[in-house]
């Protein structure tokens, strides 16, 4: 599970990337770890409204960006900095979280 995560820190500007339930659980982390990996995941949660259903979300934070792709049993939360554009990620989160989905499945 962990090596869909690690791929995403090869990308130019990632800076750390979580895998979490729905309300914040860290179950894979990549680029960090402990109570930071559960920062990360607690923010990434903060974001999940199960009213609009899966999808991306954006909010910029004091070091970067933080981009969250929404599935039914699992988020991924990716740290990255500032310059990256969500669009460009959004592919690569929804194919990791595609990867993490049929973990759960």
């Amino acid at each position: 599970m962990d090596d869909e995560l690690l791929g995403l820190l090869e990308y130019d500007g990632i800076l750390s990337a979580v895998a979490t339930t729905p309300d914040g659980l860290v179950v894979a982390a990549a680029g960090l770890s402990g109570d930071d990996a559960e920062i990360l995941g607690a923010a990434g949660s903060m974001l999940f409204d199960p009213s609009n259903g899966n999808g991306t979300d954006v909010l910029d934070v004091a070091t970067g960006t933080l981009h969250v792709s929404r599935g039914d049993e699992v988020s991924i939360v990716v740290l990255s900095e500032a310059s990256v554009p969500h669009v460009a990620l959004e592919p690569l989160l929804e194919s990791a979280l595609g990867e993490f989905g049929g973990v759960f499945a």
